[in-house]
């Protein structure tokens, strides 16, 4: 049996189980949703596969709905390139110019628009959403996000 210094496993959902087959590793890093959501990989690890049970999901004849906040739009091409998802919803929190100060925290705005035009450009069926919250956002900022 092949020994490794390190291996590295990531899963999406939190029921997908562990891999079956026993590593033999100096090191094994879990990371991903599925592990909790501190528990990240770096991005070259995270962006390798997407979690298995995708796959076995939809090849059970199953639909799958995304709901995502588009700050990762290279994970949602590869979803709907492999035609993993059937419908994906992207919250959508802010005007752009209003975004950090929504959500409390550094956003690529770029990586949102990518995910947007995604989603837009894709063949399925997608909708945007917001939550409108008056004393966060005007009515002015409601019609900038349409």
């Amino acid at each position: 049996m092949s020994q490794y210094n390190k291996v590295y496993m990531s899963k999406v959902f939190s029921f997908t189980p562990d891999y079956a087959v026993v590593i033999n590793a100096k090191e094994i890093i879990k990371g991903g949703t599925g592990y909790g959501l501190n528990n990240k990989l770096s991005k070259q690890v995270e962006n390798v596969c997407l979690d298995y049970d995708l796959y076995r999901i939809k090849y059970k004849g199953y639909l799958v709905k995304l709901d995502t906040n588009g700050t990762n739009p290279e994970i949602l091409e590869k979803l709907l390139v492999e035609k993993l998802v059937g419908y994906v919803v992207m919250d959508i929190k802010a005007p752009f110019y209003k975004y950090e100060l929504l959500v409390g925290t550094k956003v690529d705005i770029d990586k949102i628009k990518d995910s947007i035009k995604i989603i837009k450009s894709s063949n399925i069926d997608y909708e945007f959403r917001t939550t409108a919250c008056k004393e966060l956002l005007s009515e002015e900022d409601i019609l900038e996000i349409a």
